[in-house]
């Protein structure tokens, strides 16, 4: 690892920059920008704008970005006009390189300012988008395709639709159930959330559609129901076994009665 120069910097190949905040990335960013805007890369003619590609995460940053590298192409203009790099080193170096034709350099300087607005500096979403906008009828995708940053809201519909397909239409019995276990739309989709990003994983068995969905659900009500009635049958015919097992087991008598007759009780409802 060597500590960076801007000014040293090899233009051409693959540069991977370390930075920790506040070490001045966005001012090596714009100082290798003007770089590219004046200076030849190997026998290659230097950059415009709309060459140059800069691409950072957030809309802010973005914004940020292009409006320090404008101030930076200004004063870079400035500088050349009156010969005086007012304390910015890198500016200061390129007026010794661009020394033997001030004047182009100005030339190039002052249409980048007038073409700042063509200028290729995006978010990685926007960027993405453009290029699949660009190459529509290479990539198969629409003209007016559109790239979410934030795609919650979508899950959240998604949870909601499910919840309607999945546990309104069910027997009161199954519906109660699966609030019990799943309570909500929202606390559905925060269980599922670790594995939604993760591709690996494959539904089995495939997806439901919503005919099937309801079927799959009714027959499993239906499975259950019939478990519970059974099991409730059984208790009503084998709860006094059921006492005396405990009885043997020294659990005391009165814990025993009063679980017996919790037991005959749910075992009575219809439900």
């Amino acid at each position: 690892m060597k500590q960076l120069d801007p000014i040293q910097l090899d233009l051409d190949g693959v540069q991977l920059i370390e930075a920790s905040a506040g070490t001045g990335k966005t001012y090596t960013i714009a100082s290798l920008y003007l770089r590219l805007l004046l200076e030849p890369r190997a026998e290659k003619p230097p950059l415009s704008p709309e060459q140059i590609l800069v691409v950072t995460f957030t809309r802010p940053a973005t914004a940020e970005l292009r409006d320090r590298i404008r101030r930076r192409i200004l004063a870079a203009s400035r500088a050349f006009r009156l010969g005086d790099a007012g304390g910015d080193v890198v500016i200061a170096a390129l007026l010794v390189r661009c020394q033997d034709d001030v004047g182009l350099a100005l030339k190039r300087l002052e249409a980048a300012e007038r073409s700042m607005d063509e200028a290729a500096i995006f978010t990685i979403h926007g960027f993405c988008q453009r290029m699949l906008k660009y190459n529509a009828f290479e990539s198969g995708e629409a003209f007016d395709i559109e790239l979410m940053e934030d795609d919650s809201a979508l899950k959240a519909q998604a949870a909601a639709d499910f919840w309607r397909l999945a546990v309104y239409p069910q027997e009161p019995e199954l519906a109660a159930y699966l609030i019990r276990v799943l309570k909500s739309p929202d606390a559905l989709l925060k269980q599922l959330s670790t594995l939604l990003n993760q591709k690996q994983i494959r539904v089995s068995p495939a997806p439901f559609n919503e005919p099937d969905l309801q079927d799959a659900v009714r027959l499993a009500c239906e499975a259950v129901l019939a478990a519970t009635k059974q099991f409730k049958q059984l208790i009503a015919q084998d709860s006094g076994q059921i006492a005396d097992v405990l009885t043997d087991l020294r659990v005391q008598k009165a814990s025993v009665t009063r679980h017996i007759k919790a037991l005959n009780a749910w075992a009575s409802q219809p439900t």
